[in-house]
């Protein structure tokens, strides 16, 4: 029983038990009666942090959604957030005590952060260790598990992703292709994967990127908007042509999948995957798609709107001056 005893906080009497937090448990408290305190204000203390973890991982994910913030802005403050988490609020000691209600918010919330720094650490570390305690309450969904699937690729972390595939044989998730390194630089410059027509094999290459005019398009494969550019260009032989001479796309995500199914029906170009973002500083992999007109490794010139044929048309021209393609 813990009535009749006082509870204080603050630092214990001169040769008092000083007990966890500062307790003064010295006195008439018993085992039991001084264990049950210890023990609740524990898990006081556990759900106060879990409170914080929850408002925490609500105001990422009401921020991801949150159209009225400009993009960039939306993206930063979303990383940012993720950057308040504190490693003894994500250790596995406390997420054990979480509730699954809270797991599975902060599951959401953590992927969105490592989502868009495309499974940087601590992001990536913390989005496995969730996901580990959501499963082993068998609570791991096949989109949690695809989502993490795609992290561990954005990482190029082939090996995890392969088990990850094998854990979980009931969730479709991609065939990984044969990684085929090739000697080059050891510095990260211009490398890409080179897919195979059939996805089962993924070439690593150096491309020549540092002389001359080149036109790159950062994109993805899926992408509305990239299938409505490439339709006007290969409509239009004043932007195909030099298109076809000096152009190539570069997505940042690992879907040999899809590259090997969008190389097979487009002729303006072909899509390869970035080694890394590492390997392409000078190109941003955020907004799809994003034109660069590049002049001796050097970008002169950069577009991503594409609203309409006319406005294509009159920043790809541009973009063609800029690099000495425009007579």
């Amino acid at each position: 029983m813990l009535t009749n005893q006082a509870t204080t906080l603050r630092k214990p009497r001169h040769g008092a038990c000083a007990g966890p937090w500062g307790l003064d448990i010295s006195g008439d408290w018993t085992a039991a009666g001084r264990f049950a305190l210890i023990l609740a204000v524990f898990l006081c203390g556990c759900a106060g942090m879990e409170d914080q973890v929850r408002k925490k991982s609500a105001h990422i994910i009401a921020t991801n959604k949150d159209q009225n913030i400009p993009y960039e802005q939306n993206v930063a403050e979303q990383i940012a957030a993720g950057g308040r988490f504190t490693d003894e609020e994500l250790a596995p000691r406390r997420l054990r005590a979480y509730s699954t209600g809270t797991i599975k918010l902060l599951l959401e919330s953590v992927d969105n952060v490592s989502f868009l720094t495309r499974g940087a650490q601590p992001n990536l570390t913390r989005q496995v260790r969730i996901f580990d305690e959501l499963a082993s309450r068998g609570g791991a969904t096949p989109d949690a598990v695809s989502e993490l699937f795609q992290r561990f690729l954005a990482a190029r972390l082939f090996d995890e992703a392969t088990a990850l595939k094998s854990r979980f044989p009931d969730v479709k998730l991609w065939d990984l292709p044969e990684i085929i390194e090739t000697a080059g630089p050891s510095e990260p410059a211009f490398r890409v994967y080179d897919v195979s027509s059939d996805s089962k094999t993924a070439t690593v290459r150096r491309l020549p990127m540092e002389t001359g005019p080149k036109i790159v398009v950062s994109a993805w494969n899926s992408c509305p908007v990239t299938a409505k550019a490439f339709r006007l260009i290969e409509a239009d032989p004043k932007m195909l042509q030099p298109m076809q001479a000096y152009g190539m796309i570069l997505t940042g995500r690992f879907e040999p999948g899809g590259v090997a199914a969008q190389n097979a029906k487009r002729v303006a170009a072909r899509m390869y995957i970035a080694r890394t973002e590492r390997d392409w500083p000078a190109i941003g992999f955020s907004v799809s798609p994003t034109f660069y007109f590049l002049k001796d490794g050097k970008v002169m010139h950069r577009f991503s709107e594409v609203d309409s044929s006319e406005r294509l048309s009159r920043d790809f021209d541009q973009g063609l001056e800029s690099i000495g393609l425009k007579k």
